[in-house]
């Protein structure tokens, strides 16, 4: 089983399941490219959770909010996909009983998503940003956060 990280868009959270053309994970070539003897697994699996993130910008250039959205799943199938470090790609759709958690922007940082669909040059100042968490129990909540900004 390996933890993934799921770039989703404001109509992918609406399903019950998920299969994105690209997840995130960690990989060797993840630890390679990013990490140092000081780095845990929690650190690798940051790495894997921002890189996703940054991943919602290219992937949906007219999402409505413009919220970035990442859910954590476990799942036993995936190949390496791409070229990126920790890209990978899923043999199947993920369901609600995979999902460890979600995360998505606070509202505040919901206009530097926006400035970041429109000039990749405010994407650093984006990748600040943390996400915020939220269980899996708490998905109907997270829908209609998203569904309020609409």
């Amino acid at each position: 089983t390996m933890r993934v990280y799921l770039p989703l868009s404001p109509a992918d959270i609406r399903s019950d399941t998920f299969f994105p053309d690209v997840a995130w994970a960690v990989t060797d070539s993840l630890e390679a490219s990013v990490g140092n003897e000081h780095w845990g697994t929690e650190d690798y699996e940051a790495a894997a959770m921002d890189s996703a993130a940054r991943s919602c910008i290219g992937l949906y250039p007219d999402m409505s909010p413009t919220c970035r959205i990442v859910v954590a799943a476990d799942v036993d199938d995936v190949k390496p996909a791409g070229t990126a470090p920790g890209q990978v790609a899923l043999e199947g759709p993920v369901g609600l009983d995979d999902v460890c958690s979600i995360h998505i922007d606070e509202e505040e940082t919901w206009p530097l998503v926006a400035q970041a669909l429109a000039d990749e040059d405010d994407e650093d100042e984006l990748g600040q940003a943390a996400l915020l968490w939220y269980d899996v129990t708490e998905l109907a909540m997270v829908r209609e956060i998203l569904e309020d900004a609409e």
